[in-house]
């Protein structure tokens, strides 16, 4: 098990239940000039090829009985792909307003503290 950082602490305790803490980074990647296209199942295995490399993501929350001591890192859990890299689609017509709309959807639900904290 690995210590929290200070600043993990920080903003594991600053998180309320209307006020998430976690971060959000937005990618629009256009693959129209991949030759041969690229599919939702190829980033997929990207992903998974990079895994090992990504230690962080394999870092799971865990709470420490009776509080005896402030949460830890557990590492090298292991991960499923299928809940953490999942597909989100813009409704029509496709817009800037619209991603916001997403945007605003996927920043305010909460991440699961059972599983390695991102989503992707």
């Amino acid at each position: 098990m690995k210590r929290l950082s200070g600043w993990d602490a920080m903003m594991l305790y600053s998180e309320a239940p209307n006020v998430p803490m976690h971060t959000l980074k937005i990618a629009v990647f256009d693959t129209a000039g991949v030759d041969g296209g690229f599919s939702f199942e190829q980033f997929r295995e990207i992903v998974r090829t990079r895994m090992p490399l990504l230690e962080p993501l394999r870092y799971q929350l865990v709470d420490i009985p009776f509080k005896f001591h402030h949460p830890m890192w557990m590492e090298n859990v292991p991960v499923d792909l299928d809940y953490h890299v999942r597909r989100a689609h813009v409704r029509s017509p496709g817009g800037r307003r619209e991603l916001n709309e997403l945007i605003g959807e996927l920043a305010g639900a909460r991440l699961d503290r059972t599983r390695p904290l991102w989503e992707l």
